[in-house]
């Protein structure tokens, strides 16, 4: 069956401002989600009003809501996730 998979860094970002973006590689089949979260979210990416992500079958997720966003994902791929905190509403 399908495995889900995650991970979480242990430095944050300055709340106050600035540009960040990190990658993540696809190296296996299964589920995957990247994106980006308060220290207080769930672990379970997106589930919360806390974190938002964006999983390989081509959602995007924010407090238990999945909207169609991008294209799927999968072994093989490199998702970059970019935050600009310096763009009006934080882009």
């Amino acid at each position: 069956g399908e495995r889900w998979c995650g991970a979480r860094a242990t430095r944050g970002v300055a709340a106050a401002g600035g540009k960040y973006q990190f990658e993540v590689v696809i190296e296996d089949e299964g589920l995957a989600r990247a994106g980006w979260s308060t220290a207080a979210a769930a672990l379970d990416l997106g589930t919360d009003a806390s974190g938002v992500g964006y999983g390989g079958t081509a959602k995007k997720s924010h407090a238990r809501r999945f909207e169609d966003y991008g294209r799927p994902y999968g072994k093989g791929d490199v998702v970059t996730c970019w935050l600009d905190l310096d763009a009006p509403g934080g882009a």
